[in-house]
């Protein structure tokens, strides 16, 4: 399903260790944080299992129901944008692996939430993220954008 209001992350329906779910989930809150204009809202998460694979949803909500005027498909939607094109931005400008499978590039202690979650979301082997029509999938270490 495409939308402009959530973000879709897919994992293949598997053991993980606890650590690296765990790990993924607050790097990618923490990048999708630095991504957004204001601090309006809260980010919350649905999971759910399709055939074999486990769907966490993301999306935006009121942080009270005072907060009426904030228009969430809209701020959704401009914050996840910018969100997946500061992560496609820097997909793009990474090196590519070596014959030894590591990057020239290495992650740093003050590296860009958005690096962090890259390395989380690397780690893991085969996984899915997608936001409207941008799509970036893992497949045995190799990215794909579409």
């Amino acid at each position: 399903m495409i939308s402009e209001t959530h973000i879709k992350l897919s994992l293949l329906k598997k053991d993980y260790l606890v650590s690296s779910i765990s790990s993924l989930l607050r790097s990618l809150q923490a990048a999708i944080r630095e991504s957004t204009s204001s601090k309006e809202s809260k980010l919350n998460i649905n999971i759910n299992i399709e055939k074999n694979i486990y769907v966490y949803i993301f999306r935006f909500s009121r942080e009270s129901k005072k907060d009426s005027t904030l228009d969430l498909e809209n701020y959704s939607k401009m914050n996840f944008d910018t969100f997946i094109n500061k992560l496609l931005n820097e997909i793009k400008s990474n090196s590519q692996k070596t014959l030894w499978g590591n990057s020239s590039k290495s992650i740093k202690k003050n590296s860009s939430r958005i690096n962090i979650f890259l390395s989380d979301f690397y780690r893991l082997g085969s996984a899915t993220i997608q936001f409207e029509n941008k799509k970036i999938s893992i497949e045995n270490n190799n990215i794909m954008i579409s």
